[in-house]
């Protein structure tokens, strides 16, 4: 009798353990995710990865410029491989489109040819009423 109350009360006092080490460490995890600590968790608004571009060049293939952190990479996917074409360094946008924008001509930058302004559907000629004088 003496031994079954021993072993009974060691299997209380190890569950009790067991459960505070449980309630322990799920506050601590909750704690890390409301303070988004760096350390082992990545922060959700940070993203490394994000496409640029794609595009399909036949049914199976598609060409995809994917970006990580400040390097693009060039991919064909599709058939039975996918196959990295190449890497090149992110660049700018608006400093690419300044450098690929023509430069105006003389009759653009004195002002003589402007962009004409956007105009609507002509609108449709009304039927004329056919008006018979009656004498």
């Amino acid at each position: 009798m003496l031994f079954e109350t021993v072993s009974l009360s060691r299997y209380i006092i190890a569950s009790i353990v067991v459960f505070g080490l449980i309630a322990l460490l799920a506050g601590a995890l909750t704690l890390l995710k409301r303070h988004r600590y760096s350390g082992a968790f990545n922060k959700p608004n940070k993203k490394r990865l994000n496409v640029k571009e794609s595009l399909m060049l036949s049914g199976k293939h598609k060409l995809v410029i994917v970006q990580q952190d400040d390097i693009e990479h060039t991919i064909l996917i599709g058939g039975m491989t996918d196959v990295h074409l190449g890497t090149a360094p992110a660049q700018n946008v608006a400093a690419i489109a300044e450098e690929t924008a023509p430069a105006p001509t003389k009759a653009e930058s004195i002002g003589f040819l402007k962009p004409l302004p956007k105009t609507t559907k002509p609108a449709k000629p009304k039927p004329k009423k056919n008006s018979k004088k009656s004498s």
